[in-house]
C-alpha cells in the first residue's frame, strides 16, 4: 500500500514538505499546512523548520494529540477533520433506527431535544433574524410574496 502522507501527497521528502511551506508563507500564506504528518517527532520538526504559524490535521494517518502537548510543540491551529464522521454516523444510526422502529425513532429523537439548542431549529438557524433582514432590504411585497400565504416558516 502506497502512502499519502507529507513525502507522498505532493511527491517528495519531509524536506520538500517542509519548503513548499516555507515557499508558500513566503508569498503571502498565512499558515502552513502541511499534510498527513505521521508522527509527533514529524510534527515537532514541522514546526521548528516551517517559519510561520502551522496547521495540524488531526485525521487520516496524523496521530490524535492532546491539545496541551499540540499548544506546547507549537501548532497554531489545529483541524478536527471528523466532524463530518459524527454528523454521517449520526444520519447512519437514525435512519436505521427509522428503518427498524418507524416514527417511534422520530418520537424519541424530538423528545431527546428537550433543553438542547437545536430544539428550537428556526430560531438555531436565525431565521427570525435572516426575516428581519429581508424586511429592512427587500420591497415589502417581496416578502409578503414570500411568507403571506406559506404554511412553513411561520415566526410570531
Amino acid at each position: 500500500m502506497q502512502r499519502t502522507d507529507a513525502r507522498g501527497a505532493a511527491g517528495g521528502s519531509l524536506e520538500e514538505a517542509i519548503g513548499r511551506a516555507n515557499a508558500y508563507l513566503g508569498v503571502g500564506a498565512d499558515v502552513a499546512f502541511v499534510e498527513g504528518i505521521p508522527s509527533k517527532e514529524e510534527l515537532r520538526r514541522v514546526v521548528k523548520e516551517v517559519e510561520g504559524p502551522v496547521v495540524y490535521n488531526m485525521i487520516g494517518i496524523s496521530p490524535v494529540i492532546p491539545l496541551s502537548t499540540l499548544k506546547e510543540i507549537g501548532v497554531s491551529l489545529v483541524s478536527v477533520g471528523n466532524a463530518q464522521w459524527v454528523a454521517a454516523k449520526a444520519l447512519w444510526d437514525f435512519a436505521h433506527d427509522m428503518a427498524r422502529r418507524g416514527v417511534e425513532a422520530q418520537l424519541d429523537f424530538y423528545s431527546g431535544l428537550e433543553g438542547h439548542p437545536l430544539q428550537e431549529f428556526h430560531e438555531f438557524a436565525r431565521f427570525p433574524e435572516m426575516k428581519a433582514l429581508e424586511e429592512r432590504f427587500l420591497p415589502a411585497e417581496q416578502v409578503e410574496r414570500k411568507y403571506g400565504d406559506t404554511l412553513g416558516y411561520q415566526p410570531d
